[in-house]
């Protein structure tokens, strides 16, 4: 019973959990996945820097220091024992602000946020989808409500409602889902959900920490962001035009069909995209995974389970099956397995990827006390500059008409 691998046999044995390969795979099983991956990008905000150890342990040995030898040394040369009732406090006091001060030079004093954001949009069914996930640093000691609506006006889908709930971490480590102890203070302050699940509210939050959120909302979409004439000819490649129908530009942009990808560049409103116009496409996997022809060796980029950087999560999250699976991540799906668009690949579709405007407007109002009285907005900078998303529109193709022979 004391061998590591016990459980990973018995979830292997039970059918549980898909075989991992890859480094790490006995590790990863247990406490991270995609979603896990994700949730610590997020939850690294700018301004916000642990405090280097060097400098706490610099600090811990003068205060020992403080307190003990010079303290006996100051009250011992004087001959006067009754000073340390002046000098202990005043020692204690002075570490107690240095420590203070050091925080808040290091963490900031000002409330942060963080978010990532996926858009899409199934022009067969004429639905719109925006999966958001959301993080929060505090300063001090708050309770916080924490609401999301929809914000992409140019799919008509404003005034829908977004259900909200709280992105918890996987596993039993601290924080977690699986914690075996919770959070003293925190517990003991319940929080509630609003009707209709379209915020939380009154939700705990300790100083100089963070919370994170997850929104999801579906909405019919009017107006089709994209006119398409796509085809699939006898080669297997694609034909036809499409034109953009969003009153702002697509950056980065690439077409997805089957196993092959096309480099689109920036799509903006108005413009058209051929796929015979460019310089031909070449493989989806490949292009997921980084791949280049050094020589006459293919180089494919590792993956890293330390890697912070959003845009790199989500769209490894968003083909996580086309890219390889756990065999190029070494990391489950997790929750993020909802966003894998890969199914959709080898059927009549094709898929436009870019980036664009966030799709989910945050709100986040915090107080200082638990009733919640006197709370103020956290400011949440929603410009293009600061909150892009991902957005990807599944096209069907059109039906390859043949023609048939005149008798």
């Amino acid at each position: 019973r004391n061998w590591q691998g016990t459980d990973s046999l018995l979830v292997e044995l039970l059918g549980g959990r898909s075989r991992q390969a890859g480094r790490s795979g006995e590790l990863n099983r247990r406490s991270l996945d995609l979603g896990g991956q994700l949730r610590l990008a997020v939850d690294r905000f700018d301004g916000v820097r642990p405090v280097p150890f060097e400098l706490i342990a610099g600090l811990a040995l003068l205060y020992i220091a403080c307190l003990y030898p010079a303290e006996w040394w100051l009250v011992s040369r004087g001959g006067r024992p009754a000073l340390a009732w002046l000098t202990l406090p005043a020692v204690v006091i002075l570490f107690a602000g240095l420590a203070w001060w050091t925080a808040g030079r290091w963490k900031g004093d000002v409330w942060r946020v963080r978010r990532a954001d996926v858009v899409d949009v199934d022009l067969a069914w004429k639905v719109a989808r925006g999966t958001s996930f959301f993080g929060t640093w505090s300063p001090m000691n708050a309770v916080v409500d924490v609401g999301a609506v929809p914000a992409t006006a140019a799919l008509g889908v404003d005034g829908q409602a977004a259900v909200v709930s709280w992105y918890g971490a996987r596993g039993r480590g601290i924080g977690a889902v699986d914690c075996p102890t919770s959070h003293p203070s925190l517990a003991s302050v319940p929080y509630t959900s609003a009707a209709g699940l379209k915020s939380l509210d009154r939700v705990p939050i300790a100083a100089s920490s963070s919370r994170l959120f997850e929104a999801e909302w579906m909405a019919p979409v009017a107006d089709p962001p994209v006119i398409s004439s796509l085809r699939q000819d006898a080669q297997g490649t694609l034909s036809g035009v499409l034109e953009s129908r969003l009153p702002f530009a697509l950056e980065q942009c690439s077409l997805f069909h089957a196993g092959w990808t096309y480099d689109v560049g920036s799509l903006a409103p108005g413009a058209r995209f051929d796929p015979e116009s460019g310089k031909g496409p070449r493989t989806l996997a490949s292009a997921l995974t980084r791949s280049a022809s050094v020589y006459d060796r293919t180089q494919t980029q590792a993956w890293r389970v330390d890697n912070t950087d959003i845009d790199r999560i989500l769209e490894i999250a968003g083909f996580h099956a086309a890219a390889g699976g756990a065999s190029y991540t070494s990391l489950e799906a997790g929750r993020l397995g909802r966003i894998d668009l890969s199914p959709v690949l080898p059927i009549d579709r094709a898929i436009l990827v870019g980036r664009g405007p966030a799709g989910t407007s945050w709100s986040c109002a915090a107080a200082g006390d638990v009733a919640g009285s006197g709370a103020t907005a956290v400011p949440i900078d929603d410009s293009p500059a600061q909150a892009t998303a991902m957005w990807r529109i599944v096209i069907p193709l059109e039906k390859l008409s043949v023609e048939k022979p005149s008798p």
